[in-house]
């Protein structure tokens, strides 16, 4: 009863998004375990009858049920009801939580999820790991390393618990000790096409990282988007990685195949739809691209963000630049998130030193640097050797503030 792909996380970076997913295994059918036996109770009068048990065993029979059915939402209803008889029943409290972490209640199954363990610590360590999975997809991810590797303690030899900790620590942006875990899940089970996957998607071109990952990382990512697939070939997500890094290798034709694989796995994935625009651009059909886009636009309202950075950059490519600069400080001024204004400051100044306006592309600069663009030294990595601002490489002002954002890498 394994809920499938129940977060897609994904890295920005140069560009380009790469995504990765968490495992996690079955939850058991441990139907035995769903009956609870009445008990006996003595009465006032001295007979003996059976309490309001037999009701309780009613209402676990329907819970039962209803989760066989896979009918989660009425399951959990029972169960809360069942628990206002039974409350001392952790059995219970782990199905409820069961129910509540397929309907997406999170919070409440990791409250239901604790309060099982903390009744039967013995017997319930292994909800470690569904608990350190379920802080993964809220989000959390150092509570989640935290139960995860408690999980370790009593099951070292669990592949899916090293792959959720890459995950978690690829999140941090703790990409060495991402690598390490994921080859520690290879090791343990080269079956798992997911891990491969996640593996080839610890990708970055910053010289920081280059010491963890193999040298040529775009080829070695290929490599294992294709391993996943020799074990899955229905691995939607694979496809697209695998689009990825054959667009970055500049393999225009094989990428397009790919995504459109990809998309006719599963054509709700906005993310196939946003590379395979990127795509697009690349090969000069701005057309196809302003429709792959606007899908995203209207339908992905997770990653709406960098949906819009492309948007954007489909009108540099075309060199609209006023076009392209209106849309970007639209943006830069609508957003109440600073981290947002600061990459659409800093494209608005992209986009007027193309069009050789240079007083204002310093002063979306500017703009971008109050906003805490440079604050992550790959960006200004980036930004030392962005082509765009060629244009700019005699302006005294600019040299300025080039040398200035340069002093943080020292």
């Amino acid at each position: 009863m394994s809920k499938s792909r129940l977060i897609k996380a994904f890295l920005l970076f140069a560009g380009y998004l790469v995504s990765c997913q968490f495992s996690y295994s079955q939850v058991p059918s441990r139907q035995g375990d769903y009956y609870y036996i009445p008990y006996r109770k003595q009465s006032k009068g001295g007979v003996q009858q059976y309490g309001g048990n037999m009701r309780a065993t009613a209402t676990m029979n329907n819970a039962v049920a209803e989760m066989n059915r896979e009918n989660y939402k009425e399951a959990e209803q029972y169960f809360t009801k069942y628990l206002s008889i039974m409350s001392g029943d952790y059995r219970a409290l782990i199905y409820r939580g069961i129910c509540r972490y397929m309907n997406n209640d999170l919070h409440f199954a990791i409250r239901d999820l604790k309060r099982a363990v903390n009744m039967n610590r013995n017997e319930n360590k292994d909800l470690y790991k569904l608990i350190g999975t379920i802080y993964c997809a809220e989000g959390k991810y150092e509570k989640a390393i935290r139960f995860l590797n408690k999980s370790l303690a009593h099951s070292p030899f669990d592949p899916e618990i090293y792959n959720n900790l890459g995950k978690c620590y690829q999140e941090l942006d703790d990409l060495a000790n991402a690598y390490k875990c994921y080859n520690k899940a290879i090791q343990l089970d080269s079956t798992m096409a997911l891990v491969y996957n996640n593996r080839g998607s610890v990708v970055n071109f910053s010289l920081e990282y280059m010491q963890h990952v193999h040298p040529d990382d775009i080829t070695s990512a290929l490599k294992d988007f294709e391993k996943a697939l020799a074990v899955d070939s229905t691995l939607e997500i694979a496809w697209r990685n695998k689009g990825v890094a054959q667009m970055l290798l500049k393999r225009y034709n094989e990428a397009l195949a790919s995504l459109n694989y990809a998309i006719q796995l599963d054509s709700t994935d906005y993310l196939a739809y946003f590379q395979r625009s990127i795509l697009y651009s690349k090969t000069g059909k701005f057309d196809l691209a302003e429709k792959d886009i606007f899908r995203c636009m209207y339908n992905d309202h997770i990653n709406i963000q960098a949906t819009l950075v492309e948007r954007g950059n489909i009108l540099l490519y075309q060199e609209q630049y006023s076009e392209a600069l209106a849309f970007f400080s639209f943006y830069a001024h609508k957003s109440f998130q600073r981290s947002f204004k600061a990459v659409m400051s800093m494209k608005s100044a992209e986009a007027c030193a193309l069009d050789n306006n240079q007083k204002k592309a310093i002063y979306y600069l500017k703009r971008a640097k109050h906003k805490g663009y440079f604050n992550s030294k790959i960006r200004v990595k980036t930004f030392l050797v962005n082509p765009y601002f060629k244009n700019l490489n005699r302006n005294s002002h600019f040299l300025s503030f080039r040398s200035k954002v340069g002093k943080i890498l020292l």
